[in-house]
Protein backbone atom coordinates (compact mmCIF):
# COMPACT_ATOMS: atom_id res chain seq x y z
CA UNK A 1 0.00 0.00 0.00
CA UNK A 2 1.20 3.47 -0.93
CA UNK A 3 2.28 5.42 2.30
CA UNK A 4 0.45 8.61 0.52
CA UNK A 5 -1.30 9.32 -3.12
CA UNK A 6 0.83 11.63 -3.88
CA UNK A 7 3.92 9.44 -3.45
CA UNK A 8 5.41 6.49 -6.17
CA UNK A 9 8.25 3.98 -6.10
CA UNK A 10 9.57 2.86 -9.27
CA UNK A 11 12.25 0.20 -9.98
CA UNK A 12 13.84 -0.03 -13.43
CA UNK A 13 16.55 -2.08 -15.05
CA UNK A 14 18.55 -1.11 -18.14
CA UNK A 15 20.82 -3.00 -20.19
CA UNK A 16 22.98 -1.64 -23.02
CA UNK A 17 24.29 -3.12 -26.09
CA UNK A 18 26.72 -2.03 -28.66
CA UNK A 19 25.30 -3.17 -32.44
CA UNK A 20 28.57 -2.05 -33.90
CA UNK A 21 30.65 -4.63 -31.84
CA UNK A 22 28.53 -7.85 -32.52
CA UNK A 23 25.53 -6.81 -29.86
CA UNK A 24 27.73 -6.66 -26.84
CA UNK A 25 26.86 -5.78 -23.83
CA UNK A 26 28.42 -2.38 -22.82
CA UNK A 27 26.81 -1.39 -19.37
CA UNK A 28 24.01 -2.66 -17.35
CA UNK A 29 21.59 -0.25 -14.61
CA UNK A 30 19.51 -0.83 -11.71
CA UNK A 31 17.45 2.43 -10.66
CA UNK A 32 15.35 2.47 -8.10
CA UNK A 33 13.05 6.05 -8.03
CA UNK A 34 11.01 8.01 -5.28
CA UNK A 35 8.59 10.54 -6.82
CA UNK A 36 6.97 12.89 -4.86
CA UNK A 37 3.91 15.19 -6.21
CA UNK A 38 4.54 18.87 -4.54
CA UNK A 39 1.49 19.95 -6.57
CA UNK A 40 -0.38 19.25 -9.60
CA UNK A 41 2.52 20.78 -11.77
CA UNK A 42 5.34 19.80 -9.81
CA UNK A 43 7.24 16.84 -9.03
CA UNK A 44 10.12 16.09 -7.06
CA UNK A 45 12.36 12.69 -7.88
CA UNK A 46 14.82 11.30 -5.89
CA UNK A 47 16.90 8.14 -7.62
CA UNK A 48 19.66 5.89 -7.04
CA UNK A 49 21.51 3.95 -9.51
CA UNK A 50 23.90 1.61 -9.70
CA UNK A 51 25.95 0.99 -13.07
CA UNK A 52 28.29 -2.00 -13.56
CA UNK A 53 30.34 -2.88 -16.67
CA UNK A 54 30.68 -6.25 -17.95
CA UNK A 55 33.86 -7.38 -17.85
CA UNK A 56 34.87 -5.19 -14.64
CA UNK A 57 34.11 -5.52 -11.10
CA UNK A 58 34.07 -1.87 -10.93
CA UNK A 59 30.67 -0.55 -9.62
CA UNK A 60 29.89 3.02 -9.70
CA UNK A 61 27.00 4.59 -8.36
CA UNK A 62 24.77 7.53 -8.90
CA UNK A 63 22.38 9.49 -6.35
CA UNK A 64 20.33 12.12 -7.82
CA UNK A 65 17.65 14.55 -6.94
CA UNK A 66 15.58 16.66 -9.97
CA UNK A 67 12.35 18.65 -9.92
CA UNK A 68 10.02 18.99 -12.28
CA UNK A 69 7.71 21.64 -13.54
CA UNK A 70 4.77 21.20 -16.05
CA UNK A 71 3.17 23.92 -18.31
CA UNK A 72 0.03 23.38 -20.29
CA UNK A 73 0.07 25.25 -23.90
CA UNK A 74 -2.88 25.65 -25.29
CA UNK A 75 -5.47 22.41 -25.81
CA UNK A 76 -2.82 20.13 -27.09
CA UNK A 77 1.07 20.30 -25.68
CA UNK A 78 2.71 20.07 -22.31
CA UNK A 79 6.12 21.76 -21.44
CA UNK A 80 7.87 19.86 -18.53
CA UNK A 81 11.09 21.89 -17.79
CA UNK A 82 13.64 20.14 -14.89
CA UNK A 83 16.54 20.52 -13.18
CA UNK A 84 18.96 17.52 -11.63
CA UNK A 85 21.66 17.91 -9.03
CA UNK A 86 23.97 14.79 -9.02
CA UNK A 87 26.14 12.62 -6.67
CA UNK A 88 28.51 10.08 -8.21
CA UNK A 89 30.76 7.46 -6.55
CA UNK A 90 34.44 8.68 -6.54
CA UNK A 91 35.23 5.80 -8.93
CA UNK A 92 33.81 8.46 -11.63
CA UNK A 93 36.55 9.55 -13.05
CA UNK A 94 35.04 12.30 -15.52
CA UNK A 95 33.16 14.20 -12.52
CA UNK A 96 32.05 13.74 -9.16
CA UNK A 97 28.93 16.35 -9.48
CA UNK A 98 26.96 16.94 -12.08
CA UNK A 99 23.62 19.31 -12.82
CA UNK A 100 21.84 19.22 -16.03
CA UNK A 101 18.72 21.20 -17.63
CA UNK A 102 15.95 19.21 -19.38
CA UNK A 103 13.27 20.38 -21.45
CA UNK A 104 10.88 18.29 -22.73
CA UNK A 105 7.81 18.75 -25.23
CA UNK A 106 5.06 16.11 -25.76
CA UNK A 107 1.05 15.76 -26.60
CA UNK A 108 -1.49 16.64 -23.96
CA UNK A 109 -3.00 13.29 -24.64
CA UNK A 110 -2.14 10.35 -25.50
CA UNK A 111 -3.12 8.92 -29.13
CA UNK A 112 -5.73 7.10 -29.42
CA UNK A 113 -4.21 4.17 -31.11
CA UNK A 114 -2.10 1.79 -28.69
CA UNK A 115 -2.27 4.85 -25.99
CA UNK A 116 1.09 6.36 -27.56
CA UNK A 117 2.77 9.62 -26.46
CA UNK A 118 5.38 11.32 -28.99
CA UNK A 119 8.01 13.76 -27.15
CA UNK A 120 10.72 15.39 -27.62
CA UNK A 121 13.55 16.25 -24.81
CA UNK A 122 16.57 18.41 -24.86
CA UNK A 123 19.22 18.01 -21.91
CA UNK A 124 22.67 20.19 -21.45
CA UNK A 125 25.25 18.91 -18.72
CA UNK A 126 27.63 21.05 -16.50
CA UNK A 127 30.29 18.42 -14.46
CA UNK A 128 31.81 19.69 -11.58
CA UNK A 129 35.26 17.32 -9.59
CA UNK A 130 36.82 14.39 -11.27
CA UNK A 131 39.76 13.39 -12.12
CA UNK A 132 42.27 16.22 -13.00
CA UNK A 133 44.07 17.07 -16.20
CA UNK A 134 47.17 18.74 -16.64
CA UNK A 135 47.12 21.71 -18.75
CA UNK A 136 50.02 22.91 -20.81
CA UNK A 137 51.34 26.41 -21.91
CA UNK A 138 52.39 27.30 -25.17
CA UNK A 139 56.04 26.37 -24.21
CA UNK A 140 54.76 22.85 -23.77
CA UNK A 141 55.77 23.42 -20.18
CA UNK A 142 52.95 22.26 -17.15
CA UNK A 143 51.01 25.48 -16.71
CA UNK A 144 47.69 24.18 -14.44
CA UNK A 145 46.27 20.72 -13.18
CA UNK A 146 42.50 21.06 -12.49
CA UNK A 147 39.36 19.68 -13.22
CA UNK A 148 37.56 20.28 -16.50
CA UNK A 149 34.27 22.34 -14.86
CA UNK A 150 31.95 23.16 -17.25
CA UNK A 151 28.90 22.66 -19.62
CA UNK A 152 30.72 19.51 -21.97
CA UNK A 153 27.73 17.95 -23.18
CA UNK A 154 24.25 18.16 -25.29
CA UNK A 155 21.32 15.39 -25.86
CA UNK A 156 18.20 15.02 -27.62
CA UNK A 157 15.81 12.28 -26.77
CA UNK A 158 12.98 11.38 -29.09
CA UNK A 159 10.72 8.94 -27.36
CA UNK A 160 7.51 7.03 -28.41
CA UNK A 161 5.84 5.83 -25.45
CA UNK A 162 2.70 3.15 -25.07
CA UNK A 163 1.19 2.96 -22.44
CA UNK A 164 -0.09 -0.67 -22.71
CA UNK A 165 -1.36 -0.66 -19.45
CA UNK A 166 -2.00 1.58 -16.15
CA UNK A 167 0.93 -0.07 -14.44
CA UNK A 168 2.83 -0.87 -17.55
CA UNK A 169 4.26 0.81 -20.61
CA UNK A 170 6.88 0.29 -23.06
CA UNK A 171 9.08 3.41 -25.48
CA UNK A 172 10.85 3.56 -28.82
CA UNK A 173 13.25 5.84 -28.21
CA UNK A 174 16.23 7.70 -30.02
CA UNK A 175 19.40 9.76 -28.20
CA UNK A 176 21.93 11.34 -29.98
CA UNK A 177 24.77 12.49 -27.54
CA UNK A 178 27.68 15.18 -28.05
CA UNK A 179 30.13 17.06 -26.22
CA UNK A 180 32.10 19.99 -26.67
CA UNK A 181 34.14 23.11 -24.83
CA UNK A 182 32.05 26.18 -24.79
CA UNK A 183 33.82 29.76 -24.61
CA UNK A 184 36.94 28.19 -26.03
CA UNK A 185 38.35 27.95 -21.92
CA UNK A 186 41.43 25.87 -23.08
CA UNK A 187 42.03 25.28 -19.17
CA UNK A 188 38.92 23.54 -18.77
CA UNK A 189 38.54 21.83 -22.36
CA UNK A 190 38.16 18.20 -22.33
CA UNK A 191 38.94 16.32 -25.44
CA UNK A 192 42.53 18.30 -24.66
CA UNK A 193 45.64 17.99 -26.67
CA UNK A 194 48.75 17.14 -24.46
CA UNK A 195 51.35 18.16 -27.21
CA UNK A 196 53.94 16.26 -24.80
CA UNK A 197 52.31 12.93 -24.78
CA UNK A 198 51.30 13.41 -28.35
CA UNK A 199 47.49 12.49 -26.65
CA UNK A 200 44.07 13.10 -26.42
CA UNK A 201 43.15 13.51 -23.27
CA UNK A 202 38.97 12.73 -21.88
CA UNK A 203 37.99 12.48 -25.80
CA UNK A 204 34.78 13.45 -26.25
CA UNK A 205 32.26 10.88 -25.91
CA UNK A 206 29.54 10.88 -28.98
CA UNK A 207 27.59 8.86 -29.45
CA UNK A 208 23.75 7.93 -31.06
CA UNK A 209 21.12 5.29 -29.25
CA UNK A 210 18.24 3.27 -30.27
CA UNK A 211 16.49 1.15 -27.81
CA UNK A 212 13.48 -0.02 -26.11
CA UNK A 213 12.72 0.41 -22.48
CA UNK A 214 10.09 -1.24 -20.38
CA UNK A 215 8.44 0.32 -17.77
CA UNK A 216 6.43 -1.24 -14.33
CA UNK A 217 5.01 0.95 -11.85
CA UNK A 218 4.22 -0.65 -8.23
CA UNK A 219 2.12 1.97 -7.21
CA UNK A 220 0.55 4.22 -10.52
CA UNK A 221 1.60 4.29 -14.54
CA UNK A 222 4.75 5.78 -14.86
CA UNK A 223 5.00 8.83 -16.53
CA UNK A 224 6.62 7.62 -20.31
CA UNK A 225 10.10 9.78 -19.60
CA UNK A 226 12.92 8.11 -22.17
CA UNK A 227 15.90 6.09 -20.20
CA UNK A 228 18.53 8.38 -19.84
CA UNK A 229 21.63 6.43 -19.46
CA UNK A 230 25.43 7.20 -18.57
Amino acid sequence: MPAAKNVNFNLGHLRAYNTAANLENEFNQVQGRFEIELSKKTDLFIDDLINLTPGSNEIKNRVFVRVVHKTELGNFLCWKNGMQSEMHSRNENRYHYRVFGSSRLYLKKRLTALRLLPSITGFAFYNFGGKEIQYYDDNKQPFIKQTPDGFHRGRIVFNINSKIRDRFNISLYYMMQREFNILDNTYHNINYYNPVTDKIIRPFDNYNVAGIALGISLLKGNNGDAVMGN
